[in-house]
């Protein structure tokens, strides 16, 4: 092309418009692709970096789920409730990232209540059997019991025992399981919202 209008020029003819056309036209064919370009630069870092691998479990533009594919312009993304989520990587490549399967341990944060008045030290105890007789639960680092806050109806104990990432879930569910069992089996109240009313007799 630039033989032909070099020619062109040579032969007397006005080839100015021709190059302002031809520059228009790139300008526009760059601007169209911009978009799709942004995206493949945003791929590459995202593969680069490696935030997160296909199968990992993430938090991502406000969706949560597990890693199934990565094309050059979208993330899928499949949801709890197996719904396929397809992230442009533009904006998933910009915004925040949380990877809940990186790391090959996690904590599990719980927090369980009993009535004012009831026995702190028997709670504790009952709490320190359970952790002690699951044996998913990691020696270290050490599961943490406490006395957290003094609430309007409840007093409320801090769990956060260690694990493997891949057991998370099922202690989540089974030490809440326990839990209420054991506390129901050794006379231990589980609060509820409640209001103590006061009345006064005028003489």
């Amino acid at each position: 092309m630039l033989v032909a209008l070099l020619a062109a020029s040579q032969m007397g003819i006005e080839i100015t418009s021709f190059i302002a056309l031809l520059g228009a036209a790139g300008l526009a064919i760059g601007m169209a692709f911009s978009g799709a370009l942004g995206n493949n630069a945003d791929e590459v870092m995202i593969l680069f970096f490696i935030p997160f691998k296909v199968e990992g479990f993430i938090d991502a533009q406000g969706e949560k789920g597990i890693v199934k594919e990565m094309h050059i312009f979208n993330t899928v993304v499949l949801t709890a409730d197996n719904r396929a989520m397809l992230l442009p990587n533009g904006p998933l490549a910009n915004g925040n990232i949380v990877n809940y399967t990186r790391e090959y341990i996690r904590r599990v944060d719980l927090v369980f209540g009993f009535n004012y008045g009831g026995n702190y030290d028997k709670v504790r105890g009952v709490i320190r059997t359970i952790l002690i007789n699951d044996s998913r639960l990691l020696e270290e680092p050490a599961s943490f019991i406490a006395l957290c806050s003094l609430e309007d109806s409840s007093v409320n104990v801090t769990v956060r025992p260690w694990c493997k990432t891949s057991d998370y879930w099922g202690i989540h569910y089974d030490m809440q399981e326990n839990i209420y069992k054991e506390f129901a089996k050794n006379n231990i109240g589980i609060p509820f919202p409640q209001m103590d009313v006061h009345l006064k007799k005028e003489a």
